[in-house]
C-alpha cells in the first residue's frame, strides 16, 4: 500500500482532488503531526493499579474492550511504521520527484528524515 491508497482509505475517496501529490504530502505530514501529538499524550499517562497491560510491550492499555490487547503507543507505533514504508514506497517509486531540494515530492521527503 502506497501513500496514495492510505490516503484515499484515510478519506473514503478513490483518488484525491486536485493536485494529488500535494494533497497526498499534506496529509501524510498532517498524519505524522497527530501522531507525534499522540505519543506525547500517552507518554503523559499514569498507570492505576486496576490497568490491563498491552501484551506487546506492558505499557497501560488506555481502553480496555474485546479484541483489544495492544496498548495506543503499539498501535501507534505500527501506524508510523506503516505511513513510513508508505513514504518509503512512494519516494523510491517516484525517486526522480524527489532529487533535488525544490521538487515534488520534498515535503515527504523531509518528513522522513525528521520522523
Amino acid at each position: 500500500m502506497n501513500l496514495v491508497d492510505m490516503y484515499c482509505e484515510d478519506n473514503g475517496v478513490e483518488m484525491p482532488p486536485g493536485n494529488v501529490q500535494d494533497a497526498v504530502n499534506r496529509w501524510a505530514i498532517e498524519k505524522i503531526t497527530q501522531l507525534r501529538a499522540e505519543v506525547e499524550r500517552l507518554k503523559k499517562i499514569k498507570k492505576q493499579p486496576d490497568c490491563v497491560d498491552c501484551v506487546d510491550c506492558g505499557h497501560v492499555l488506555t481502553e480496555v474492550r474485546p479484541g483489544k490487547h495492544q496498548c495506543d503507543w503499539c498501535e501507534l507505533e505500527r501506524e508510523n511504521q506503516q505511513l513510513k514504508t508508505a513514504i518509503l514506497k512512494t519516494l523510491e517509486e517516484n525517486g526522480h520527484l524527489a532529487d533535488g531540494d525544490n521538487c515534488t515530492l520534498i515535503s515527504l521527503k523531509q518528513a522522513i528524515g525528521a520522523v
